[in-house]
């Protein structure tokens, strides 16, 4: 039979989470050479990875058919026990009533049936079947083996009799030849009922069955030599060609040849059934904002501009009316793009979302990513950056090109996120509002310890290897590893795990909820038909696609993102208002205190967002802050990319070493002018535009691809046609000669792997001049306020930077100290209770309410009851709590005994 005449509809590729071996397009290749003109996908309990598989069989020109393996169970789906058993069926999509049907079937499995697996009762998967959908019966594990799944099939065969095959597979295992026995029984019964031929197929190869059954091992946590690991004791379930079906069905021996034969040829007329419908992409369809409800959003959106335009020129921000004009005719370029690409509600939801989220009180960050290039969102106050005052191009966040919405990324003080997004469920609706799902891979060094695990591997060899990978958020490294002297020697010694690990490399292990991406959407997300619900191991709701898939399926996407250092600035504004009786409006905060500056340069960065880190603390004292700008030049600088390149220490010899305005080696006075604030270099994204744009000439729309395109180390062909555009531009723009044009294309490549984003890199240095100018200015508030709500790895460094501004550090006492909070009462800085090693925090409530309740003198309180407080348990080193206590001292208000080491994770200068 020749491979056309036959079709695979029951398939698993990765998406079958470490039970599926291969990706859609090796599959869909795989077809493609041997022949196919149809391929089927059907995973366990998801579509998820349905729209990569249309995507591919459009590519190399196969058929794709649509389903999924569902797990059915006998009862309701609404109970979860022990003792409850998953049967599976097999359903494929014919037309678009089916799939709409499948969308709400899945989200019934995955939301309300969930438990280990996404599982729909009996009676509901009956409800939502229609004549959009074929039912197979499935595999040895098949509902038709109980009573209610088989008389579920009898139903709907009697119902839909053009949509229900039995399915008969060629495994010779004991499951097939009990599950035969029901098969045959309802022929029998129902002798009109067609039948179809399948094979279970769950890697793209047959030598691929050693990594399918490895990764049954690591989803079950076996090693290889154990004999009571699960394993399919069968193989066989690859990609077969027709010719090996009919071989396997002849020696499998089950069937009649006439059965069989017939099923295969079956197979073909399902396929044509179902190869017409496809997942269409849809348009991006955003809910109305209640605030602005039956209004124009464009008229809106411009009416915020234009007001607040008006009133940043009443309050002085604006200068005069030449610097008015400035700002409206860049407002208006931007608002007649924004309309253009119907992006206008997009800004309105946004905003609306941000003031709400400010009305309540949470604290919203200054902005972060591209978008701190648009004049709009600083006018209606997304964002806290000015892109006219610090050159920022709105064409790096929006151009003419760009068809998918922007991305707004949106920070929150991290303990209000939650809030939040719950304020997106209040404003549009708890079934409108989901996040998004993300897909878990098996990335370098996580497989290799896997694959090592199961093949009980020296565990210093494989430590030593996986310690030494980098690069490991890319898609594929362990091919570049083995060229290292420990990825040889690792490979040398253990070649098998190596080449088990290089193949299953950036397989899906399972799913989990995107850090910061949340759907926004005008339907219901329960009963409509762009994706299903899922909760799978989280009981946050996601929508099963992520981010590319979604944006497909037309779910617009919001990254709502969590900064600690927004907590702290918050409680540090509390904490001088109760000290000091000022008011901070930290986006009111003039950038420009000298003082802070100087404080910035010398290198006592602890707690200062972005500048904390080692790399970024020694650019900063090597440099020096004379202005604002520096911060966004040494965010930018500070990372490994400029570092290993030169770029950093290049940076700082030309600016300790030359005045801005100086004469450097000249290149082209269009470049000089676009790097004349970086000393002739190229630190950021928009300089590679703007060069592109003013000396080729090339639109910034092209300049932004360019840039994306030749920062990226690929194929030298890929940039072709970008360089021949950059050339071109340049001899007839007449700026450049084809030589000099090709030292421009070198210089441009160098820059394009290391430059930053300046939109992002001003909306961080915002956030960091806030908590350099807290510290500065308020430090014994800042400290105390960084210690309680900052960062664990920063205690001791804040500790001593306490001291070195002449605090003292008092451990808890008693009527001073909190339970969480550290305490500050002018220089004197009190430890909390809960700091106390083996002192949790309702421990730590309880001694303080007991100091509330009886006072904090120590005649107040028995040994007892000291004790009492703690129940008789904990303290320190097998010490009660009594005995802790009393050895802090905690009665004397004055005192800091000896002996405090062991009691805390940082280090309290005794007296002296």
């Amino acid at each position: 039979m020749l491979n056309s005449n036959f079709v695979h509809l029951h398939v698993h590729n990765e998406y079958s989470f470490l039970d599926g071996v291969g990706t859609a397009e090796e599959y869909i290749k795989k077809a493609f050479r041997l022949g196919f003109k149809y391929l089927a996908l059907t995973n366990h309990g998801n579509i998820d990875g349905l729209i990569k598989f249309q995507k591919a069989g459009e590519k190399y020109r196969i058929k794709t058919i649509l389903g999924v393996e569902l797990y059915v169970v006998d009862g309701d789906h609404n109970k979860k026990g022990k003792g409850d058993t998953r049967y599976h069926c097999v359903i494929l999509v014919r037309n678009q009533r089916g799939w709409d049907s499948l969308c709400r079937i899945l989200s019934i499995a995955n939301v309300e049936g969930f438990y280990y697996k996404p599982r729909i009762g009996i009676k509901a998967l009956y409800k939502h079947f229609n004549s959009g959908l074929i039912l197979l019966t499935g595999c040895g594990q098949s509902m038709i083996k109980t009573k209610q799944g088989f008389n579920l099939i009898s139903a709907l065969y009697a119902e839909y009799p053009d949509n229900v095959y039995i399915e008969i597979m060629p495994h010779d295992i004991p499951i097939q030849k009990e599950v035969t026995k029901y098969l045959n029984r309802f022929i029998k019964e129902n002798p009109g009922i067609k039948v179809v031929a399948t094979n279970d197929c769950h890697y793209v190869n047959e030598e691929d069955e050693l990594y399918q059954e490895v990764l049954l091992a690591i989803s079950r946590q076996k090693v290889w030599n154990d004999p009571e690991r699960f394993r399919f004791n069968f193989n066989g379930i690859h990609l077969r060609e027709a010719d090996e079906m009919i071989s396997a069905f002849k020696s499998q021996g089950l069937y009649a040849r006439k059965l069989w034969l017939y099923g295969m040829r079956e197979t073909l007329k399902i396929a044509k059934m179902c190869a017409d419908f496809k997942i269409v992409q849809r348009d991006i369809e955003l809910p109305e904002v209640p605030a602005f409800a039956g209004k124009d959003p464009n008229i809106v959106l411009r009416e915020m501009v234009a007001i607040s335009l008006t009133l940043r020129l009443k309050d002085g921000y604006i200068k005069n009316e030449i610097e008015f004009d400035t700002y409206r005719n860049r407002a208006n370029e931007e608002l007649d793009l924004i309309t253009r690409k119907d992006f206008s509600n997009y800004f309105l939801l946004v905003t609306n979302f941000i003031a709400l989220c400010q009305k309540e009180g949470i604290m919203v960050g200054p902005g972060r990513g591209s978008v701190g290039g648009s004049l709009v969102a600083f006018l209606i106050k997304i964002t806290q950056v000015d892109p006219i005052k610090y050159g920022l191009l709105f064409s790096r966040f929006i151009n003419e090109d760009r068809i998918d919405y922007p991305d707004i990324d949106i920070d929150f003080e991290d303990r209000e996120r939650e809030r939040a997004i719950e304020i997106l469920r209040e404003t549009y609706g708890h079934d409108n509002v989901a996040h998004l799902t993300t897909f878990l891979r098996m990335r370098a060094r996580a497989v290799i310890r896997d694959v090592g695990r199961v093949f009980e591997t020296n565990e210093g060899d494989i430590d030593l290897f996986a310690k030494s990978i980098w690069g490991n958020d890319k898609d594929k490294v362990l091919g570049e590893e083995a060229t290292t002297p420990i990825g040889r020697r690792f490979k040398k010694n253990h070649p098998k795990v190596f080449k088990i690990a290089e193949a299953l490399e950036m397989q899906i292990r399972g799913t989990g909820k995107h850090a910061a991406a949340v759907i926004v959407s005008a339907e219901n997300l329960k009963t409509m038909n762009r994706g299903h619900l899922s909760t799978r191991r989280s009981k946050d709701i996601a929508i099963n696609w992520e981010k590319d898939d979604a944006e497909f399926m037309g779910l617009m996407k919001l990254d709502i993102l969590s900064i600690n250092a927004l907590t702290v600035l918050k409680e540090t504004a509390k904490l001088i208002k109760q000290k000091h009786g000022k008011e901070v409006d930290f986006n009111t905060l003039p950038l420009d205190d000298p003082a802070v500056f100087r404080y910035l340069s010398k290198g006592d960065l602890t707690g200062i967002f972005q500048l904390t880190g080692k790399a970024s603390t020694e650019v900063t004292k090597q440099m020096g802050v004379k202005d604002f700008e520096d911060i966004a030049v040494i965010i930018s600088i500070s990372r490994p990319g400029p570092s290993d390149s030169g770029t950093t220490a290049e940076y700082i010899k030309r600016r300790k070493n030359l005045p801005r305005g100086v004469d450097w080696e000249r290149k082209h006075k269009l470049y000089e002018e676009i790097t004349q604030e970086t000393y002739g270099m190229i630190i950021y994204q928009e300089q590679i535009m703007q060069v592109i744009h003013k000396v080729a000439g090339l639109p910034y729309s092209t300049a932004d691809k360019i840039r994306k395109v030749i920062g990226k180390k690929r194929d030298a062909r890929e940039f072709k046609p970008y360089w021949e555009a950059f050339y071109k531009g340049c001899i007839n723009n007449n700026t450049l000669s084809k030589g000099e044009a090709q030292e421009f294309w070198k210089m441009l490549q160098f820059h394009a792997g290391y430059g930053f984003n300046k939109s992002h890199a001003i909306g961080y240095s915002i956030l960091a001049y806030w908590t350099a100018w807290c510290k500065f200015h308020y430090t014994p508030e800042y400290i105390c306020t960084a210690l309680t709500y900052g960062q664990e790895k920063d205690k001791p460094a804040l500790i001593r930077d306490a001291y070195h501004e002449g605090m003292t550090v008092y451990p808890p006492k008693m009527g001073l100290s909190n339970a969480i909070e550290w305490y500050t009462n002018g220089l004197k800085l009190y430890v909390p209770f809960a700091e106390v090693k083996g002192i949790g925090e309702i421990t730590a409530k309880n001694i303080v309410k007991q100091a509330t309740t009886y006072g904090a003198q120590t005649s107040l309180f028995s040994r007892e009851e000291i004790a009492d407080l703690y129940s008789g348990n904990g303290g320190v080193e097998g010490h009660g709590l009594e005995t802790t206590l009393l050895n802090l001292d905690v009665f004397n208000p004055d005192s800091i005994p000896k002996g405090l080491g062991r009691y805390f994770n940082f280090k309290i200068r005794e007296e002296r």
